[in-house]
């Protein structure tokens, strides 16, 4: 239980995508192949899912398979070509699945891939339509430009093996330009102050909303028609992704996730240096009270270290404020189905923000907290300077690393959530929900060359080929698929490229060779069993008595951190969503530090109020 529960908690680290797929023919046969692949039929949140136009979105099939075994039909024309058409229905948990067809052409001496994707319902009006008329690859090479921010643990290579077998593939040639953390706004906006922006640029929600729409191109009426494997993998979670819309409209490609195939989701859980509470001879806390005890006596041993800290401010707001019992700024309360803020329930929330403020004046939460990075926490931690964090796993497992390469027993590890003395004594926690399939977009240029071109090309990314290309590479030297048609690297490709006795994290093999979900992956999956006998951590990890043994409880809390807003909603108050949140962030980091005082808590609260919090909140409700 507790292997497999560690294994869960530090699901965000092992950034490696599966999806299934098919082994391209190695012989130049007249063969068109029919692979298929399941898509839910149903919004697993049970909600109603509507598309741009209000429609409900319906199965794109149309019809409703039963059979649960495979069929095959082989089907032999006068000519003598041979097409295999083969129809799946699978059971993915719990949900019944259908089929899409994706028909690939290979002509007897000629090495071009005839991608005729075809979906059924939706505006194809039931018929099969090609997406567009293009193929794979590109009878010319196309050369797109490509912005990406560069993740602190994952440098993103633009020479690597995944942008040549892209090339190899598809005849398209990425130009990429990488923005640092310090760079990268600077790069834009130069970029948008031209009146053009790059080809493709990768954005959260929030920064696209900083620039004119025009700069991007709108393809929200195309998704269903022209786009079907990006529809295919999207449909179901419409209205999760109408938190990217501006407007109710879409301008990028969502970086989603392959959801059916890994259904266990991180637990954002607190880690704490066992080893050096064990040192000390502090127990094993329990609640937020004892946690705090501990912590003074730990600054009072080390006294220039910064006992809590976090890779962001927003890790130590949201996820902190959630823990101690309250959620701070707008979100969506799931158990009660609607949007709230936290900070507006003042009788519950100055209770914490005075605890979080006592933590920061004894020394005991990071002193520039509001400055917060990843570098700045690998720094701390792997320097002992630190001893606790909520996170997923990813940052305390590379700074494990580094740790252990000078004391085998220094080690992060995740202990039960602690129950808080704020929330009545009850324990909490936030987990990655539903709505956080869709992290960031691929927002295209409205002037961007060949766009017919550039769209299929996207849509590319969402097929079996280009998921495997985009997060395993290149076939026979990063990966290789099974039986199956399922992606996976076996031990004898990994061993090829893992230096002897290891000492490389994940992160920065994948970095070698430009994979996954940090570098460019629109259609990602972080699954963990397909590195075959790779032992990911020693056995001890899994074996400490003070690791979290349950997590199934905390399984719980709010689905989403950012505004779901529905279609209509206007673009006045998408803003004014952005306005206020940065509004209480910064409010509630000075009340923190003390630069402002709490018994103004009531003011800032009546100046949310005269800026139409409720307004915005009713909208939300309606």
């Amino acid at each position: 239980m507790k292997k497999r529960l560690f294994a869960v908690l530090l699901a965000a680290l092992l950034s490696l995508s599966l999806l299934a797929g098919c082994k391209p023919s190695d012989t130049p046969d007249d063969t068109t192949t029919t692979t298929t692949t399941s898509q839910a039929d149903t919004d697993p949140s049970g909600d109603d899912v509507t598309d741009p136009s209000g429609d409900d979105v319906t199965d794109p099939s149309g019809e409703e398979e039963t059979d649960p075994s495979e069929e095959e039909t082989v089907v032999t024309d006068e000519n003598g070509k041979t097409q295999k058409t083969t129809k799946t229905q699978r059971t993915i948990a719990g949900r019944k699945t259908t089929t899409k067809k994706v028909t690939t052409t290979t002509k007897k001496g000629d090495t071009t891939k005839k991608n005729t994707t075809t979906t059924k319902g939706g505006g194809n009006s039931g018929t099969d339509k090609p997406a567009t008329p293009f193929s794979m690859p590109f009878e010319e090479t196309m050369k797109w430009t490509l912005f990406m921010t560069e993740h602190a643990y994952q440098p993103i290579k633009t020479d690597t093996i995944k942008f040549d077998a892209v090339y190899e593939l598809t005849n398209v040639e990425l130009d990429v330009d990488v923005g640092e953390s310090g760079s990268a706004q600077t790069k834009l906006m130069a970029a948008a102050a031209s009146g053009k922006m790059y080809d493709i640029t990768f954005l959260g929600n929030t920064q696209f909303r900083t620039y004119k729409t025009s700069l991007f191109y709108d393809l929200t009426d195309r998704i269903k028609t022209d786009l079907p494997n990006y529809y295919a993998a999207i449909k179901d979670e419409w209205n999760d992704l109408m938190t990217f819309a501006t407007g109710g409209r879409l301008y990028g490609f969502a970086q989603t996730e392959y959801k059916y195939l890994y259904d266990e989701q991180g637990v954002l859980m607190p880690y704490i240096r066992v080893d050096i509470f064990e040192n000390n001879n502090l127990k094993k806390p329990t609640t937020w009270k004892e946690w705090f005890e501990s912590m003074k006596i730990l600054k009072k041993k080390y006294p220039d270290s910064q006992p809590y800290a976090s890779r962001s401010l927003d890790y130590i707001l949201r996820y902190w404020t959630k823990q101690l019992g309250q959620a701070y700024q707008i979100y969506y309360n799931v158990e009660d189905a609607k949007w709230e803020c936290g900070v507006l329930n003042a009788s519950k929330f100055k209770n914490i923000l005075q605890f979080m403020k006592d933590c920061y004046d004894e020394g005991i939460l990071d002193q520039n907290f509001d400055q917060s990075s990843e570098k700045n926490f690998q720094d701390l931690a792997t320097a002992s300077k630190t001893f606790c964090t909520i996170d997923s796993g990813s940052p305390t497992s590379k700074a494990n690393q580094i740790l252990q390469e000078t004391d085998k027993n220094a080690a992060f590890y995740a202990i039960d959530p602690l129950a808080s003395h704020l929330n009545g004594g009850k324990t909490t926690t936030w987990y990655w929900p539903q709505s956080s399939n869709y992290q960031s977009m691929y927002y295209i240029s409205s002037q961007a060359a060949h766009l017919e071109e550039l769209l299929f090309f996207m849509d590319w990314c969402y097929t079996d080929e280009g998921v495997n290309t985009n997060n395993y590479g290149k076939l026979g030297e990063t990966y290789e698929l099974d039986k199956d048609g399922m992606a996976y690297v076996p031990e004898k490709l990994w061993k090829q490229k893992w230096p002897e006795g290891g000492g490389v994290h994940v992160y920065d093999w994948m970095s070698t060779f430009g994979l996954n979900q940090l570098c460019f992956a629109p259609y990602m999956n972080n699954q963990d069993q397909r590195w075959e006998n790779f032992e990911w951590y020693p056995e001890e990890d899994y074996t400490h008595p003070w690791i979290c043994d349950s997590s199934e409880e905390y399984r719980k809390g709010y689905a989403s951190a950012q505004l779901n807003v529905a279609p209509d909603v206007s673009t006045e108050l998408t803003a004014r969503y952005d306005t206020l949140q940065a509004y209480i962030r910064n409010q509630i980091v000075g009340f923190i530090k003390g630069t402002r005082e709490m018994s103004e808590y009531d003011v800032f609260v009546n100046d949310l109020k005269s800026m139409g919090i409720q307004e915005l909140l009713d909208a939300c409700n309606a």
